[in-house]
């Protein structure tokens, strides 16, 4: 083994807005792997033909999602006698990579919902997330009967506005039935939580693409 030989991986996360998260990671090369051999290895082990995999189940950082989110191989790079690698530790070595993989697919492979039931779940489980989700925004809207407007706005800029509000409300430079409004407005606002439409969406999504 040359200690001086070692591998770059490069992988990523692609969100519902195709926003991309990208890592490197540092890896061994114990049995002197060649770059094709590398690169032919992983891609054989990977969930699919687009180059998916599950971070955890190969030992590596979830990128911006959740454990049960899809992460795509980009490229791995031989590299050797790189002096600016010299200080960094090897996360693992590229045949132990190769071998996580090789598990994580077996595991999968069994599956009758695509590759991993934790990603499509069962149909019953499907409609309870479905209601669950639909009951929420239901209870936020219900009260208004119609009269409600939906506003999208970053949780941050909310709490600024939320709490200028509630100073407002206090102040004596507005008019008594202004200041009646804003705290009656306060009061009925209703935080609702997005992220579970988020992750509604994807699972769906994943049902309708393997479903064509």
């Amino acid at each position: 083994m040359n200690d001086k030989e070692w591998f770059i991986l490069q992988y990523m996360h692609r969100d519902d807005g195709n926003w991309k998260t990208r890592d490197t990671v540092l890896l061994s090369n114990k049995k002197g792997l060649t770059e094709s051999k590398a690169e032919r290895s992983i891609r054989e082990n990977l969930l699919d033909e687009d180059g998916h995999f599950f971070p955890l189940e190969a030992g590596l950082q979830i990128l911006d999602g959740c454990e049960h989110d899809w992460h795509e191989f980009v490229h791995i790079e031989f590299v050797r006698d790189d002096e600016s690698l010299f200080n960094l530790k090897p996360l693992m070595d590229i045949s132990d990579l190769i071998g996580k993989l090789g598990k994580s697919k077996k595991k999968h492979a069994s599956c009758t919902q695509l590759h991993n039931a934790g990603v499509l779940p069962s149909f019953p489980r499907l409609v309870s997330e479905v209601l669950s989700v639909l009951h929420e925004l239901w209870t936020a809207l219900y009260a208004y009967r119609g009269k409600v407007v939906l506003v999208a706005i970053h949780l941050d800029d909310f709490h600024t506005i939320e709490k200028t509000l509630e100073m407002d409300s206090e102040s004596s430079a507005f008019d008594s039935e202004i200041r009646r409004s804003l705290k009656r407005g306060l009061k009925r606002m209703v935080e609702v939580d997005i992220k579970p439409l988020f992750d509604l969406r994807k699972r769906l999504m994943r049902i309708q693409k393997e479903t064509k």
